[in-house]
């Protein structure tokens, strides 16, 4: 009887607490708009999952090794061609909407199309000549040249995407940038199914992830583009805003940034390629896309708290920056308990959907995933900087992570192949997360990570912004 009253007692306690939370109308807006995204993501990695069984029993790991290392050459030219231009966007635009109008942000976005259409050209060219050296002398695997060489006429499509669903999240159109997603990996599901039984060819997904995932996302993405932000910006006059100095000037730095992210995601495939199979590659590459299950929410949440926290900052609101970052930080972490305890205990049995060859794999994955359960308590650590003038040190922060995550594999994976890689990614990310969150301490005077039972959220006087040119010159 006494733990029944306690359980209602609980239960009353957490109704209240949501209660509170959504009467803050910017907390309101982040929580709708996450869970909107989350079950979006849901949505999108249930069929990217439905797409890789059928890889991982049709083709084999073999296969899903193949397509780990192509996805890597693309994500090698992406860090030469992005130029931090995607993550600039949820800076810039609603910066100038909320200061100027849609035009004047309209004419930021067209600028970074054309720097991008550069960069892809240059790029593109360099992964063109090195694909020989890359197929033949890094990874001896000849037979893939084609296909690195083929990522050269695609990647403007795939970067165009991304700025296309950074730009729509930017302008606060949270809600089509998923549709684009669930639009894409649903074209893909159906397409990978009616080849795979019609038309099989053992290099069908490596064809697929052109076509869909390039030429076919990017116009896609680019329908709500036209109609949401090309349209309506017709209606204004646009404002003098920032120039091309400028704007290389704040994504040159997210560039750094967003190459460390991309070389810690496929450092361990590139290491691990010279060491172990392509099947063992495989394997471990379905363990590493299996642990981002328990960063869905904290993904989805991001994608629409950074502009958010945009607005917020620019109009020197830093208590609501600390609250929403807090709230969000915290709701990530306890939606996420059942994914851990699913893909930490129970890896072998998630793991044998794929095929039995793949269940090797079962503590890989446990590792990769307590890499991601600091990541998620951490929360949104990188959106808070890159947005608040302090994307610089953000740079530095992730950059020190991917050097940590490059010692380690090139440690541990020469003796303890894909443990070794997965160890050293849970280091790396267990790394940068811990020291941007004690530099947001420093920096902004509160805890935005959530660790059960350390009551880190406690109120503390924030520091509060004297005025952005100061946050943007440091």
């Amino acid at each position: 009887m006494v733990f029944l009253q306690k359980k209602e007692l609980s239960i009353k306690k957490i109704r209240q607490k949501l209660d509170v939370a959504l009467k803050d109308k910017n907390f309101s807006f982040v929580l709708k708009g996450s869970a909107l995204t989350a079950i979006t993501l849901g949505v999108v990695q249930g069929l990217r999952f439905i797409s890789s069984v059928i890889i991982g029993r049709k083709y084999g790991a073999s296969v899903v090794g193949d397509l780990a290392l192509v996805t890597a050459v693309q994500s090698i030219a992406a860090i030469l061609a992005n130029a931090g231009l995607k993550d600039a966007m949820l800076k810039f635009i609603p910066q100038y909407k909320e200061k100027h109008n849609l035009a004047t942000a309209f004419d930021i976005y067209k600028m970074a199309i054309k720097l991008l259409f550069v960069f892809s050209i240059i790029a593109s060219a360099v992964v063109y000549f090195i694909a020989p050296w890359l197929g033949n002398t890094v990874w001896k695997t000849p037979e893939l040249i084609p296909f690195f060489r083929l990522t050269s006429f695609f990647l403007f499509f795939f970067l165009w995407n991304e700025l296309n669903n950074f730009s729509l999240r930017a302008i606060l159109k949270v809600k089509n940038a998923n549709y684009n997603n669930i639009t894409v990996v649903l074209f893909r599901v159906i397409a990978l199914i009616v080849i795979t039984f019609g038309f099989y060819n053992i290099n069908n997904p490596i064809w697929l992830h052109f076509v869909a995932g390039g030429f076919f996302a990017a116009f896609i993405s680019f329908i709500p583009i036209y109609r949401f932000f090309y349209k309506p910006s017709q209606l204004q006059l646009a404002q003098p805003s920032i120039d091309y100095k400028e704007l290389i000037s704040v994504s040159f730095p997210m560039l750094l940034t967003y190459s460390s992210f991309m070389i810690n995601d496929f450092m361990d495939v590139v290491v691990l390629k010279m060491f172990v199979s392509k099947a063992t590659l495989g394997v471990y590459r379905n363990c590493q896309t299996l642990s981002q299950l328990a960063a869905m929410v904290l993904v989805g949440m991001n994608t629409t708290i950074q502009p958010k926290i945009s607005q917020l900052y620019h109009k020197n609101e830093i208590t609501e920056v600390r609250k929403i970052t807090q709230r969000a930080s915290k709701l990530i972490f306890l939606i996420n308990i059942p994914v851990f305890i699913l893909l930490i205990f129970g890896s072998k049995y998630v793991l044998s959907i794929y095929g039995k060859e793949f269940m090797s794999g079962a503590l890989c994955l446990t590792l990769l995933t307590i890499g991601q359960v600091i990541n998620t308590a951490t929360g949104p650590v990188a959106q808070l900087l890159n947005v608040t003038g302090n994307h610089k040190k953000f740079r530095d922060i992730a950059f020190m992570g991917a050097m940590v995550k490059l010692v380690f594999n090139l440690a541990l994976i020469p003796f303890y192949g894909i443990y070794g890689a997965a160890i050293a990614s849970a280091i790396s990310m267990a790394t940068w997360n811990i020291v941007g969150t004690l530099y947001i301490k420093k920096k902004f005077g509160f805890y935005i990570a959530y660790v059960p039972f350390l009551n880190l959220h406690k109120k503390i006087k924030v520091v509060e912004n004297s005025t952005n040119e100061k946050q943007n010159n440091e």
